[in-house]
């Protein structure tokens, strides 16, 4: 194999649990690396289940293309795939993966996202320059996320959660659902819109919802609506 895990959960006390760390020296040497996670891993009387990627595990890994998270997966840590650049495709093959922490795709390739029902928890930071996507989808099974328009909602659409960096031109008020109050930090971070006309029904825009774009213009509903 190519990857480095460790123990996280050690049985007969505590379910048999592995969190991978990282890749091993055959992994690091291996060009065009396409990574699916296994489900489970024997390891001496007992079978393990595969359910963390840890903090930092890929972090500038150049040679990864694709990654694909199996059943038994649930938490995706911190930077884990931070700056791997060359990650083109991800993709969650069943529903287990319930937490994706800050930054774990931060920079990849990819083009779009889909997210699957199983998911509680995104912060919104694992996807910032991500400059190549144009789209984040959700299973409609899942019952805290949704997607308007390839950008990224809570379940209500009354948050806007991410709007994909790579969608170009201009976005008007018609763009949004008519229950949106709320632009979440970073929301539209590292965007290549022209364009931004935000809806009347905005009351709450939080700081650094608009960091590192360069409208030709912007309109918020109000002069008195000031990042909080």
């Amino acid at each position: 194999g190519y990857l480095t895990s460790k123990v996280i959960g050690e049985p007969p006390s505590k379910p048999a649990q592995l969190a991978v760390t990282g890749l091993n020296a055959t992994g690091k040497a291996t060009p065009n690396l396409v990574l699916n996670f296994r489900s489970t891993i024997g390891h001496g009387d007992y079978t393990y289940t595969v359910t963390k990627v840890a903090e930092k595990a890929f972090e500038e890994q150049k040679n990864i293309v694709s990654v694909e998270f199996n059943s038994g997966m649930e938490e995706i840590g911190d930077r884990a795939f931070y700056n791997c650049t060359n990650i083109s495709n991800i993709t969650f093959n069943r529903n287990s993966i319930s937490s994706i922490l800050g930054y774990a795709f931060f920079g990849t390739a990819i083009t779009t996202l889909h997210l699957p029902a199983s998911l509680t928890y995104f912060n919104n930071s694992c996807v910032d320059k991500c400059i190549n996507l144009t789209s984040i989808t959700v299973d409609e099974a899942n019952s805290k996320f949704s997607s308007y328009k390839e950008m990224l909602y809570n379940k209500e659409q009354t948050q806007l959660i991410k709007c994909p960096a790579a969608i170009t031109g201009d976005m008007l008020e018609k763009d949004f659902p008519l229950t949106l109050v709320e632009i979440w930090p970073s929301a539209f971070e590292n965007s290549r819109l022209k364009r931004l006309y935000l809806p009347y029904g905005v009351t709450t825009l939080h700081k650094e919802a608009f960091a590192y774009t360069y409208f030709d213009e912007l309109k918020i509903p109000s002069s008195d609506l000031l990042p909080v």
